[in-house]
């Protein structure tokens, strides 16, 4: 699918915002939301190629990337960066890269026995020759409680279409009388308004978030974020015995995965499926955890190969007693717009950011924290259903296990992630 035949499917949902109250859009806006990021879950997979591992805290720190803002060469009021008759710089409108919220549980990072062994989704390293990337602007945004940019009825039909899809692909026809959604009824509103001690009406969002049915194999749900889940029942064994205890066993378990489950892929779109096993994380105790399949587009490129992995991936998750738990679609390219192919700024130049405190994390390490060395830097994008652009960032693993062992007590080496937008200075707001 071409970017603007993306644009044309994308147009419902721009046509729509022209109906949202300016009250509500000003409640959806970056400056009014609080700070999030999405986390890879055991139910349910984030709408980023992004593992996160098993460390909580309750302190919470974001850095701004000042000087990165302040030091671009463009106008500080200009909102697009201009061309002149001696400068090869691409005529795009400047962007906001910046990290709107991680989250409220614990903060990013991962731990291993030793060196850090993240495996990234794509097929960048340090020797590739990326020079741009495409950016994104989300259609679809919705704050910490769930309430969308948009009226819900101005995109149900296309999740009630996908949850169709992925249903029918895996043997179930659905038809719209066997699909609801979870909004709230009178009934059910004023029921927990009585119960409730601490609650103010005004703070309760009754407006749908998800379309859903039930089959007699799993219950399937497509929420406004464009990620369809399938959960098998418990009664239900699905086909097939997969094991995935070890990463050898994991690249088997996937190969038989993409054969049984070609029809679903396909009907997503995925025609070459690339394969992904991400590494299993590790508990506080040193116990690997279980692994992560998932499948993109391959593409022709290491660029289509960083772009697909973010953008439309299936993931299979579970492998408890050799059977699959359950299933994600993520379809972030069905709530996008595309913007433009935007400059990046080298892994080492992203490097000497990150260095100089110019990046984006919520590792409790205070304002001032310089990382001088890094274990690891991966090239992905950054996807959320709050930010109002779908961005690469240079994704850096620094060990921080000396810094933070009064808050985590364990023999395993702590890696904290830290974002560095991947596009050029110039070009962010």
């Amino acid at each position: 699918m071409t970017n603007n035949q993306k644009n044309e499917k994308a147009g419902r949902l721009l046509e729509a915002l022209g109906d949202v109250p300016d009250e509500m859009l000003e409640k959806a806006s970056p400056e009014n939301k609080m700070k999030k990021r999405p986390v890879w879950a055991y139910a349910a997979a984030a709408a980023a190629v992004v593992a996160v591992g098993g460390i909580t805290t309750a302190v919470l720190m974001t850095r701004e990337p000042q000087s990165m803002i302040s030091g671009s060469d463009a106008s500080a009021d200009s909102s697009v960066v201009s061309v002149t008759e001696d400068d090869s710089t691409p005529e795009l409108p400047k962007i906001d890269a910046g990290i709107n919220n991680f989250g409220a549980a614990g903060f990013e990072g991962v731990m291993y026995p030793g060196e850090c062994e993240y495996n990234s989704a794509n097929l960048w390293n340090e020797s590739s020759d990326v020079q741009s990337l495409p950016v994104y602007r989300s259609l679809v945004r919705y704050d910490e409680e769930g309430k969308a940019n948009i009226p819900f009825d101005s995109i149900r039909s296309d999740l009630t279409e996908q949850l169709k899809t992925v249903a029918a692909a895996l043997g179930a026809e659905l038809s719209d009388i066997d699909i609801s959604d979870n909004g709230m009824t009178d009934e059910e509103i004023q029921k927990y308004i009585d119960t409730s001690t601490t609650f103010e009406a005004s703070d309760l969002n009754t407006d749908p978030t998800l379309v859903e049915a039930d089959t007699d194999k799993f219950h399937i749900f497509t929420d406004i974020a464009y990620q369809t889940s399938v959960w098998f029942n418990s009664g239900y064994v699905p086909e097939g015995e997969y094991c995935a205890s070890t990463y050898d066993e994991a690249l088997r378990t996937a190969e038989q995965l993409k054969s049984d489950y070609s029809e679903l892929l396909s009907a997503v779109g995925i025609t070459d499926p690339a394969v992904v096993v991400e590494n299993g994380d590790y508990t506080f105790d040193g116990e690997q955890q279980c692994f992560i399949i998932s499948f993109y587009d391959a593409g022709n490129s290491v660029e289509d190969s960083i772009n697909n992995s973010a953008m439309k991936y299936v993931n299979f998750y579970g492998f408890e007693e050799h059977r699959l738990n359950g299933i994600n679609i993520i379809r972030n390219d069905l709530r996008s717009e595309f913007v433009g192919d935007y400059p990046l700024l080298t892994d080492d130049e992203a490097a000497e950011q990150l260095k100089a405190g110019n990046y984006y994390t919520n590792v409790p390490l205070g304002n001032d924290y310089k990382p001088q060395g890094y274990a690891e830097v991966v090239l992905e994008y950054y996807v959320s259903g709050q930010e109002e652009y779908f961005v690469p960032y240079y994704r850096f693993f620094v060990d921080i296990t000396d810094e933070i062992s009064e808050i985590i007590n364990t023999e395993m080496r702590t890696y904290g992630v830290f974002y560095v937008p991947a596009v050029r200075p110039e070009y962010l707001e």
